[in-house]
């Protein structure tokens, strides 16, 4: 349970991110990218101070951390695993577009 609560800060995240960067139409895709990434790493920043700082008061009242902490690791190798894929498609993306969702870019409808 411990590594769940340490790692639910980084899932938000994630998912702000794809509410942001794909689902939400801007006017520049990269734009789209980069605010869904801000909004991200924030809250990332916010979920690492949540995580240390219960881990500071879990640690003086002698229960294990070792957990939460191992939670809040994987969730920084996913935020970097984010930023390590998203940075390309970013300086790919056509910057001036008019465009929807990014999302409703890439989908593309199957043939029946």
């Amino acid at each position: 349970m411990a590594f769940i609560s340490g790692l639910f800060g980084y899932l938000v995240a994630i998912v702000a991110f794809l509410w942001i960067g794909l689902l939400i139409g801007h006017a520049d895709p990269a734009d789209s990218l980069g605010a869904g990434l801000a909004v991200a790493y924030l809250i990332a920043l916010s979920a690492t101070v949540a995580v240390l700082v219960t881990a500071l008061r879990a640690r003086r009242r002698g229960r294990p951390i070792a957990g939460s902490l191992a939670g809040m690791a994987v969730g920084l190798i996913l935020m970097a695993l984010l930023a390590a894929r998203i940075q390309p498609v970013a300086e790919r993306a056509d910057p001036g577009c008019p465009c929807e969702a990014i999302i409703d870019q890439i989908v593309t409808p199957r043939p029946l």
